[in-house]
């Protein structure tokens, strides 16, 4: 693979991975000025829904891209689908907190919510950039990674 066809694959995945979570960070940072303090607690429900939107967007993405029926494909699909899985799990039940503290049925969150909606965030995004780019080196370039 040429340094082009890599920055090329780079490039179109990112752009991939923001259209997906633009909605979400057009509502961070609506909330974000509209704090009269600087800081912004990740226990407000958009992070949680950002949360979601990622980890929904590999759902969708994983059966697209590992569509094959040879072994390795089937493997890597279900993997992707379990894994994508487990964190929509886990981005609902903080959603469903959040939701819940914002409304003021519950007064507090687990410890540490914040850590754990964070850790999805940033394994989302993650694992959605990884999908993306296997989808580009295999639709663009004929390229099975």
């Amino acid at each position: 693979m040429s340094k082009s066809d890599f920055v090329k694959s780079i490039v179109w995945a990112s752009y991939e991975v923001f259209l997906a979570i633009v909605p979400v960070m057009i509502w961070i940072a609506i909330l974000a000025f509209s704090v009269p303090n600087s800081s912004v607690s990740f226990h407000l429900p958009a992070f949680s829904f950002f949360c979601v939107s990622i980890w929904a967007s590999c759902i969708r993405e994983v059966p697209r891209v590992f569509a094959g029926e040879n072994v390795k494909d089937r493997y890597e699909r279900e993997c992707g689908l379990a894994l994508s899985l487990i964190g929509l799990i886990f981005s609902v039940i903080c959603l469903v907190m959040a939701v819940l503290k914002s409304t003021g049925a519950i007064t507090t969150l687990w410890g540490p919510f914040s850590a754990a909606v964070v850790t999805l965030m940033i394994f989302g995004t993650l694992m959605l950039f990884a999908i993306m780019t296997f989808k580009i080196q295999r639709k663009e370039f004929q390229r099975v990674v």
